[in-house]
């Protein structure tokens, strides 16, 4: 059985496959030497999917049943890059979610999503025209699952402290622009649980196992950026 995470491992292949025909495609000369040092800002276009965190991704049972299916995700960053080697900034990632649950056959939610935002920094490998990079970040992340119309609730939501780890492969195709793949692991770590109602009037409680909104995300896909 093929799960979200797994199920876009195709997608990957197929791009950084691409990425590398383009790569050798490039003239190896002094002009297009790639520039390693300087500003760089990226974008990351792909999917988004459900990561079980203190919760499953996934519910059976009597008062809900479903699962949070994936969706859409994308990402940017803007960052210092003072040695080949390294890069250090600040990353927004925004990443979707499919909440199909029903309860006492009902739809509960419209709609999920998760923004986050994070200080980075990205150890690198340069080879040939190829970055190898492994980044970590930290920061602050919300994520809310938006009720249906016929739902007893208008939202609910967690948000708080999260990390972010992941890794990007990219070939320079020109001397300044690069293209890849790039996948951001976001591990929440949000201690409580808020709802508004339908008045939107707010209460929160101690985060649960039983939270739809408690758990983690991957986005992951296309990576295009610049060195200026």
């Amino acid at each position: 059985m093929r799960t979200p995470a797994t199920s876009i491992k195709p997608r990957l292949t197929l791009s950084l496959l691409a990425a590398a025909a383009i790569g050798m495609l490039v003239p190896n000369t002094a002009e297009a030497k790639p520039k390693r040092r300087g500003l760089q800002s990226e974008l990351m276009f792909g999917a988004s999917a459900c990561l079980s965190g203190r919760t499953e991704c996934s519910a059976e049972g009597e008062a809900i049943e479903g699962r949070t299916k994936p969706h859409v995700g994308m990402g940017g960053t803007l960052g210092v890059r003072p040695a080949r080697f390294l890069m250090f900034g600040a990353a927004f990632n925004l990443g979707f979610f499919n909440p199909e649950y029903t309860a006492a056959g009902a739809d509960v939610y419209d709609h999920a999503r998760q923004h986050s935002y994070f200080g980075v920094l990205r150890l690198i490998l340069p080879v040939w025209r190829l970055d190898i990079g492994a980044e970590f970040g930290a920061g602050w992340s919300r994520q809310i699952f938006r009720g249906a119309e016929e739902a007893s609730f208008g939202r609910i939501y967690s948000q708080g402290l999260a990390m972010k780890m992941g890794p990007v492969i990219d070939i320079f195709v020109t001397r300044q622009m690069f293209i890849g793949v790039k996948a951001d692991i976001i591990i929440n770590r949000h201690r409580n649980v808020c709802t508004n109602d339908l008045e939107w009037e707010r209460s929160c409680t101690a985060t649960q196992n039983t939270d739809q909104a408690a758990v983690h995300q991957v986005i992951t896909g296309f990576h295009i950026g610049s060195v200026f």
